[in-house]
């Protein structure tokens, strides 16, 4: 981990190999920087968070000028709010999502590598996970108040043809998934019963789309 070595220039020693010869060469650290994503608001509109997958953290940013930084390993790829008082965290390389309280209990929940997007419905206490499994996606909602003994939080998964870039939750409860190649919104329907996601949609575009968000009161999809 760069972050434990001094950022002023300590060196490390490595054995590069070519044709099955090895040479040892002395490398300079040089730590990576913050670069935190998008940003997303709470539900109060009191504080925003966002995620840096480069040094494993979430910044959290209050409107009172507060800022906090929470390490969180795994590669942090998203983050979002279930309510004002829990943050919600997707990670590439670990396969649990996150639910971290405010007073710090953090609950986990499987969903599998490759974590790169989220979304959150707040009135059904759903949480979206995006996965990237190279060259093909995968959808998983979540349903986090699911924790009586033998029920199971993941209420639906459903594979996607292409790779997943952006989803949302539209006003009906349904997802809407970019993706990005091949260019295309697909809308998938929540079904309950069998646990899948059943293809509502789908339209193809000229080129991927670069960013999408939900209007005030969460009825369309922009």
């Amino acid at each position: 981990d760069a972050r434990a070595l001094d950022a002023s220039g300590d060196s490390i020693d490595a054995v590069l190999v070519a044709d099955g010869d090895g040479r040892v060469r002395s490398m300079r650290v040089a730590p990576g920087l913050a670069h935190p994503r998008a940003l997303h608001a709470s539900p109060d509109a009191m504080r925003a968070c966002a995620a840096s997958e480069e040094t494993d953290e979430v910044f959290l940013v209050s409107a009172t000028g507060e800022s906090e930084r929470i390490e969180v390993d795994g590669g942090p790829s998203d983050c979002g709010f279930l309510d004002d008082g829990h943050l919600v965290v997707a990670r590439r390389f670990a396969d649990a999502l996150l639910v971290r309280g405010d007073d710090g209990e953090t609950r986990s929940y499987e969903v599998g590598e490759g974590a790169t997007a989220l979304a959150v419905d707040r009135a059904a206490r759903r949480i979206a996970v995006l996965r990237d499994l190279g060259g093909r996606g995968e959808v998983v909602v979540v349903e986090p108040d699911l924790l009586e003994p033998g029920e199971e939080p993941v209420l639906a998964r459903a594979a996607l043809v292409g790779t997943p870039d952006l989803v949302a939750f539209d006003g009906t409860g349904a997802l809407v998934v970019a993706l990005r190649s091949p260019a295309r919104l697909e809308r998938l329907v929540i079904r309950e019963l069998d646990g899948t996601l059943a293809p509502a949609a789908s339209r193809a575009l000229a080129m991927p789309a670069v960013a999408m968000t939900t209007s005030h009161g969460g009825r369309d999809v922009l």
